[in-house]
């Protein structure tokens, strides 16, 4: 896979891991908040606060509801993966028979690590590949 895939699935990855954590702590910190407002009573009140019981169950509703809520997003994006699937074994499509031979030399080229310009086997880059980070050697 080229460099600039990877990159790119790594930007995804990153970028759905950050919205999925702020949506479900802006999930948790309103359950909690909603928790505390519709149970507050004047016996549950500590010093014109809330007391630890009532932090404590209001917690308790915050992660309850935060864990539901990412199960439906799992649910949902396990129906919607299961809907994009295709049945079956899966088949290459029908080349003509010049272009059969043509195609894995062209394949194969276009899938090989090209040197980066000016890399010196051995030297100081160690011959890495065009876009590999230093220290990683395939």
């Amino acid at each position: 896979m080229p460099t600039w895939r990877r990159a790119t699935v790594n930007t995804g990855q990153q970028i759905g891991g950050s919205i999925g954590t702020s949506l479900l702590n802006t999930i948790f910190a309103s359950a909690v908040a909603s928790y505390i407002a519709s149970h507050i009573t004047p016996g549950a009140l500590l010093h014109g606060r809330p007391g630890p019981q009532l932090i404590g169950l209001a917690l308790v509703h915050g992660y309850t509801t935060a864990f539901w809520w990412s199960a439906a997003i799992f649910a949902s994006g396990a129906v919607i993966c299961g809907t994009l699937l295709r049945r079956g074994p899966l088949t290459q499509a029908a080349v003509p028979q010049g272009a059969a031979a043509a195609a894995p030399s062209a394949q194969a080229s276009a899938e090989s690590p090209a040197v980066r310009p000016g890399a010196r086997a051995g030297g100081q880059d160690g011959g890495r590949t065009a876009g590999q980070p230093p220290g990683v050697h395939f």
